[in-house]
């Protein structure tokens, strides 16, 4: 899931992780290596999440959840990441002195930069039929709360 993040390149969690000083390029070639290459044929892409996958988006929602947030985004993605703490992707994450509280300090930063930057441009007139960026918060899922 991280390497997809990273692949993206936008959102609060790639933000945070360069605001923690992270090398993107270095972390995500990290990963891949720890990962064997899957079958990226369409079924294998149709497959189902497997049981860590779905536990970190669950422990996101958590995350999502007692940070008072309404809307499910990558920061609560990478939050659960490091909840979960097992994987590839969080030993990576370890590695570079990165816990899930470091993290949720960053999250939090950024968080707060994002939101001066948003009352500055306040005053800037929007139209009234836009639609949603690409990467946009998602509304959560009310099926996964059982995980």
């Amino acid at each position: 899931m991280l390497v997809g993040l990273l692949w993206l390149n936008q959102g609060v969690a790639v933000l945070a992780l360069k605001k923690a000083g992270v090398d993107l390029q270095i972390l995500k070639s990290e990963i891949e290596k720890g990962c064997p290459r899957g079958d990226m044929s369409i079924e294998a892409i149709r497959m189902p999440y497997d049981k860590s996958v779905k536990l970190c988006l669950a422990l996101g929602m958590r995350e999502m959840k007692s940070l008072s947030n309404s809307n499910f985004g990558t920061e609560h993605i990478l939050l659960g990441i490091m909840r979960y703490g097992a994987g590839v992707a969080a030993r990576e994450l370890n590695i570079r002195g990165l816990t899930l509280i470091s993290v949720r300090e960053h999250v939090r930063d950024v968080k707060i930069e994002e939101s001066k930057k948003g009352a500055n441009q306040a005053s800037v007139p929007t139209p009234a039929s836009v639609t949603p960026a690409a990467g946009a918060p998602v509304a959560p899922d009310a099926g996964a709360a059982h995980l």
